[in-house]
Protein backbone atom coordinates (compact mmCIF):
# COMPACT_ATOMS: atom_id res chain seq x y z
CA UNK A 1 0.00 0.00 0.00
CA UNK A 2 1.25 3.48 -0.88
CA UNK A 3 1.78 5.78 2.10
CA UNK A 4 1.96 9.56 2.01
CA UNK A 5 3.80 11.91 4.36
CA UNK A 6 1.70 13.45 7.09
CA UNK A 7 0.82 17.07 6.29
CA UNK A 8 2.69 19.76 8.21
CA UNK A 9 0.01 21.83 9.92
CA UNK A 10 -0.09 25.56 9.20
CA UNK A 11 -2.76 28.10 10.12
CA UNK A 12 -1.88 31.01 7.82
CA UNK A 13 0.37 31.58 4.80
CA UNK A 14 1.23 34.62 2.70
CA UNK A 15 -0.53 34.58 -0.65
CA UNK A 16 1.83 34.91 -3.60
CA UNK A 17 -0.44 37.33 -5.46
CA UNK A 18 -2.16 39.53 -2.89
CA UNK A 19 0.48 39.34 -0.16
CA UNK A 20 -2.30 38.83 2.38
CA UNK A 21 -2.05 36.43 5.30
CA UNK A 22 -4.59 33.82 4.19
CA UNK A 23 -6.16 31.09 6.35
CA UNK A 24 -5.28 27.49 5.53
CA UNK A 25 -8.33 25.81 7.11
CA UNK A 26 -11.82 26.54 8.42
CA UNK A 27 -10.84 27.25 12.03
CA UNK A 28 -8.27 29.80 10.85
CA UNK A 29 -10.91 31.40 8.61
CA UNK A 30 -13.24 31.76 11.60
CA UNK A 31 -10.39 33.25 13.61
CA UNK A 32 -9.57 35.75 10.85
CA UNK A 33 -13.24 36.65 10.70
CA UNK A 34 -15.05 39.45 8.93
CA UNK A 35 -12.02 41.77 9.02
CA UNK A 36 -10.01 39.35 6.87
CA UNK A 37 -12.88 38.84 4.44
CA UNK A 38 -13.29 42.60 4.05
CA UNK A 39 -9.60 43.09 3.33
CA UNK A 40 -9.44 40.05 1.03
CA UNK A 41 -12.52 40.99 -1.00
CA UNK A 42 -11.37 44.59 -1.34
CA UNK A 43 -7.85 43.57 -2.38
CA UNK A 44 -9.27 41.15 -4.95
CA UNK A 45 -11.64 43.80 -6.32
CA UNK A 46 -14.90 42.04 -5.47
CA UNK A 47 -15.95 44.50 -2.74
CA UNK A 48 -15.79 48.32 -2.92
CA UNK A 49 -13.52 50.11 -0.45
CA UNK A 50 -16.64 51.88 0.87
CA UNK A 51 -18.25 48.59 1.95
CA UNK A 52 -17.30 45.85 4.42
CA UNK A 53 -18.15 42.36 5.62
CA UNK A 54 -19.57 42.90 9.10
CA UNK A 55 -20.27 39.35 10.23
CA UNK A 56 -20.04 35.65 9.39
CA UNK A 57 -23.42 33.99 9.90
CA UNK A 58 -22.49 30.49 8.71
CA UNK A 59 -19.22 28.60 8.42
CA UNK A 60 -20.07 24.94 7.94
CA UNK A 61 -17.89 22.12 6.64
CA UNK A 62 -19.02 20.66 3.32
CA UNK A 63 -18.05 17.05 2.51
CA UNK A 64 -17.01 15.98 -0.94
CA UNK A 65 -14.37 16.46 -3.59
CA UNK A 66 -11.03 14.72 -3.80
CA UNK A 67 -8.60 17.17 -2.22
CA UNK A 68 -8.89 19.99 0.32
CA UNK A 69 -11.65 20.96 2.71
CA UNK A 70 -14.72 22.86 1.57
CA UNK A 71 -16.90 25.23 3.60
CA UNK A 72 -20.36 26.74 3.20
CA UNK A 73 -19.91 30.37 4.19
CA UNK A 74 -22.58 33.05 4.68
CA UNK A 75 -21.83 36.69 5.44
CA UNK A 76 -23.51 40.03 6.03
CA UNK A 77 -22.33 43.29 4.48
CA UNK A 78 -22.43 46.80 5.91
CA UNK A 79 -24.26 47.87 2.78
CA UNK A 80 -26.13 45.08 0.92
CA UNK A 81 -26.10 45.69 -2.80
CA UNK A 82 -27.22 44.00 -6.02
CA UNK A 83 -24.58 41.55 -7.18
CA UNK A 84 -23.13 41.01 -3.69
CA UNK A 85 -23.77 37.44 -2.59
CA UNK A 86 -24.32 36.53 1.03
CA UNK A 87 -23.99 32.79 0.43
CA UNK A 88 -20.47 31.79 -0.57
CA UNK A 89 -18.46 28.60 -1.16
CA UNK A 90 -14.92 28.18 0.17
CA UNK A 91 -12.30 25.78 -1.14
CA UNK A 92 -9.07 25.17 0.75
CA UNK A 93 -6.26 23.36 -1.01
CA UNK A 94 -5.27 21.54 2.18
CA UNK A 95 -6.66 18.64 4.17
CA UNK A 96 -4.41 18.35 7.21
CA UNK A 97 -6.37 15.37 8.55
CA UNK A 98 -5.93 13.18 5.47
CA UNK A 99 -2.52 12.72 3.86
CA UNK A 100 -4.06 11.01 0.81
CA UNK A 101 -6.27 14.00 0.04
CA UNK A 102 -3.64 16.57 1.02
CA UNK A 103 -1.21 15.19 -1.58
CA UNK A 104 -3.45 16.79 -4.23
CA UNK A 105 -3.16 20.28 -2.77
CA UNK A 106 -1.58 21.78 -5.89
CA UNK A 107 -4.72 21.07 -7.90
CA UNK A 108 -6.27 24.27 -6.53
CA UNK A 109 -3.46 26.47 -7.88
CA UNK A 110 -4.86 26.50 -11.43
CA UNK A 111 -8.38 27.10 -10.06
CA UNK A 112 -7.05 30.13 -8.18
CA UNK A 113 -5.51 31.51 -11.38
CA UNK A 114 -8.75 30.85 -13.26
CA UNK A 115 -10.74 32.61 -10.53
CA UNK A 116 -8.51 35.65 -11.03
CA UNK A 117 -9.09 35.50 -14.78
CA UNK A 118 -12.88 35.42 -14.40
CA UNK A 119 -12.81 38.90 -12.85
CA UNK A 120 -12.24 40.34 -16.33
CA UNK A 121 -15.16 42.40 -17.67
CA UNK A 122 -17.36 40.52 -20.14
CA UNK A 123 -15.87 37.13 -19.29
CA UNK A 124 -17.31 34.95 -22.07
CA UNK A 125 -18.83 32.10 -20.03
CA UNK A 126 -20.98 31.86 -16.91
CA UNK A 127 -19.06 30.90 -13.78
CA UNK A 128 -19.58 31.43 -10.05
CA UNK A 129 -18.39 34.93 -9.19
CA UNK A 130 -14.96 34.84 -7.57
CA UNK A 131 -14.67 36.90 -4.38
CA UNK A 132 -11.09 35.97 -3.47
CA UNK A 133 -8.38 33.67 -4.76
CA UNK A 134 -4.75 33.28 -3.73
CA UNK A 135 -2.14 30.57 -3.31
CA UNK A 136 1.25 30.08 -1.69
CA UNK A 137 3.16 27.81 -4.05
CA UNK A 138 5.95 26.88 -1.63
CA UNK A 139 3.60 25.01 0.70
CA UNK A 140 0.77 24.27 -1.75
CA UNK A 141 -1.63 26.20 0.47
CA UNK A 142 -4.42 28.18 -1.17
CA UNK A 143 -7.89 29.60 -0.75
CA UNK A 144 -10.71 30.18 -3.24
CA UNK A 145 -13.98 31.90 -2.27
CA UNK A 146 -16.81 32.11 -4.80
CA UNK A 147 -20.51 32.68 -5.06
CA UNK A 148 -22.37 29.57 -3.92
CA UNK A 149 -24.42 27.86 -6.64
CA UNK A 150 -28.02 27.26 -5.58
CA UNK A 151 -28.28 23.71 -6.94
CA UNK A 152 -31.87 22.60 -7.52
CA UNK A 153 -33.21 26.16 -7.40
CA UNK A 154 -35.01 27.81 -10.33
CA UNK A 155 -33.52 26.66 -13.63
CA UNK A 156 -30.36 25.29 -11.95
CA UNK A 157 -30.21 21.52 -11.89
CA UNK A 158 -29.73 19.57 -8.65
CA UNK A 159 -26.18 18.62 -7.75
CA UNK A 160 -25.23 15.41 -9.56
CA UNK A 161 -22.84 12.92 -7.88
CA UNK A 162 -19.39 12.58 -9.41
CA UNK A 163 -18.62 9.52 -11.56
CA UNK A 164 -22.28 8.55 -11.84
CA UNK A 165 -22.99 9.38 -15.48
CA UNK A 166 -25.10 6.25 -15.76
CA UNK A 167 -27.66 7.91 -13.45
CA UNK A 168 -28.19 10.81 -15.89
CA UNK A 169 -31.12 10.62 -18.27
CA UNK A 170 -28.99 11.87 -21.18
CA UNK A 171 -25.26 12.02 -20.38
CA UNK A 172 -24.37 13.22 -23.90
CA UNK A 173 -26.21 16.51 -23.37
CA UNK A 174 -24.03 17.31 -20.36
CA UNK A 175 -20.82 16.59 -22.23
CA UNK A 176 -22.04 18.63 -25.20
CA UNK A 177 -22.71 21.57 -22.89
CA UNK A 178 -19.23 21.33 -21.36
CA UNK A 179 -17.50 21.14 -24.76
CA UNK A 180 -19.50 24.04 -26.21
CA UNK A 181 -18.71 26.17 -23.17
CA UNK A 182 -15.01 25.41 -23.52
CA UNK A 183 -15.26 26.30 -27.21
CA UNK A 184 -16.72 29.72 -26.35
CA UNK A 185 -13.87 30.34 -23.93
CA UNK A 186 -11.22 29.31 -26.46
CA UNK A 187 -12.84 31.39 -29.22
CA UNK A 188 -12.84 34.48 -27.01
CA UNK A 189 -9.15 33.98 -26.28
CA UNK A 190 -8.06 33.21 -29.83
CA UNK A 191 -10.06 36.11 -31.28
CA UNK A 192 -8.34 38.59 -28.96
CA UNK A 193 -11.40 39.41 -26.84
CA UNK A 194 -9.57 38.39 -23.67
CA UNK A 195 -6.58 40.25 -22.26
CA UNK A 196 -2.96 39.14 -22.28
CA UNK A 197 -3.55 38.14 -18.66
CA UNK A 198 -4.42 34.70 -20.08
CA UNK A 199 -0.81 34.15 -21.18
CA UNK A 200 0.49 35.49 -17.88
CA UNK A 201 -1.72 33.23 -15.77
CA UNK A 202 -1.57 30.18 -18.05
CA UNK A 203 1.74 30.23 -19.95
CA UNK A 204 2.02 27.45 -22.51
CA UNK A 205 5.32 25.66 -23.08
CA UNK A 206 4.82 22.97 -25.76
CA UNK A 207 8.02 21.16 -24.81
CA UNK A 208 7.00 20.96 -21.16
CA UNK A 209 3.45 19.99 -22.12
CA UNK A 210 4.67 17.15 -24.34
CA UNK A 211 6.90 15.86 -21.53
CA UNK A 212 4.21 16.14 -18.85
CA UNK A 213 2.63 13.06 -17.30
CA UNK A 214 4.95 10.55 -18.91
CA UNK A 215 3.85 6.89 -18.84
CA UNK A 216 5.82 5.43 -15.90
CA UNK A 217 5.88 1.84 -17.23
CA UNK A 218 7.67 -0.04 -19.98
CA UNK A 219 5.82 -2.29 -22.42
CA UNK A 220 6.01 -5.43 -20.26
CA UNK A 221 4.32 -3.92 -17.16
CA UNK A 222 1.73 -2.30 -19.41
CA UNK A 223 1.03 -5.69 -20.97
CA UNK A 224 0.57 -7.15 -17.49
CA UNK A 225 -2.05 -4.51 -16.77
CA UNK A 226 -3.90 -5.38 -19.94
CA UNK A 227 -3.78 -9.04 -18.87
CA UNK A 228 -5.33 -8.10 -15.52
CA UNK A 229 -8.04 -6.15 -17.29
CA UNK A 230 -8.73 -9.10 -19.60
CA UNK A 231 -9.05 -11.39 -16.58
CA UNK A 232 -11.43 -8.95 -14.92
CA UNK A 233 -13.54 -8.71 -18.10
CA UNK A 234 -13.76 -12.50 -18.29
CA UNK A 235 -14.57 -12.86 -14.59
CA UNK A 236 -17.17 -10.06 -14.36
CA UNK A 237 -18.52 -9.31 -17.85
CA UNK A 238 -21.74 -7.91 -16.36
CA UNK A 239 -19.77 -4.91 -15.06
CA UNK A 240 -18.56 -3.76 -18.47
CA UNK A 241 -20.21 -2.74 -21.75
CA UNK A 242 -19.84 -5.65 -24.18
CA UNK A 243 -17.85 -3.63 -26.71
CA UNK A 244 -14.93 -3.10 -24.26
CA UNK A 245 -14.96 -6.64 -22.90
CA UNK A 246 -14.81 -8.56 -26.16
CA UNK A 247 -11.68 -10.58 -27.05
CA UNK A 248 -11.22 -8.52 -30.22
CA UNK A 249 -11.19 -5.26 -28.25
CA UNK A 250 -8.73 -6.62 -25.71
CA UNK A 251 -6.45 -7.88 -28.48
CA UNK A 252 -6.50 -4.42 -30.09
CA UNK A 253 -5.93 -2.76 -26.70
CA UNK A 254 -2.86 -4.91 -26.06
CA UNK A 255 -1.43 -4.00 -29.45
CA UNK A 256 -2.23 -0.26 -29.21
CA UNK A 257 -0.92 0.14 -25.66
CA UNK A 258 2.47 -1.17 -26.77
CA UNK A 259 2.47 0.99 -29.90
CA UNK A 260 1.57 4.12 -27.98
CA UNK A 261 4.33 3.49 -25.43
CA UNK A 262 6.91 3.10 -28.22
CA UNK A 263 5.78 6.30 -29.96
CA UNK A 264 4.70 8.31 -26.89
CA UNK A 265 7.01 11.27 -27.54
CA UNK A 266 5.99 11.61 -31.20
CA UNK A 267 2.28 11.38 -30.39
CA UNK A 268 2.58 14.04 -27.69
CA UNK A 269 4.55 16.36 -29.97
CA UNK A 270 1.74 16.08 -32.51
CA UNK A 271 -1.00 16.68 -29.93
CA UNK A 272 0.79 19.74 -28.51
CA UNK A 273 1.82 21.23 -31.87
Amino acid sequence: MTTYPEPVWVDFVLGNTTGLKIPAHAAALKQAGADFLTQAFQRFGSLPLTNAVVSITRCESFPGGNSGHKVLLSVQYAEPAPGLHNDLFVKFSRDFDDAFRDRRRYELEAEVRFGTLTRQPDFPISVPIAYFADFEHASGTGLLITQRIAFGSGDIEPMHPKCMDQALSSPLEYYRSVVLTLARLVAAHKSGRMSSQVEALFPFDPVAAAADDAIPFDEAPLGERVDRYAAFAARSPQLLPPNIASPSFIQRLRRDVARYRRHEAAVKRFLQS
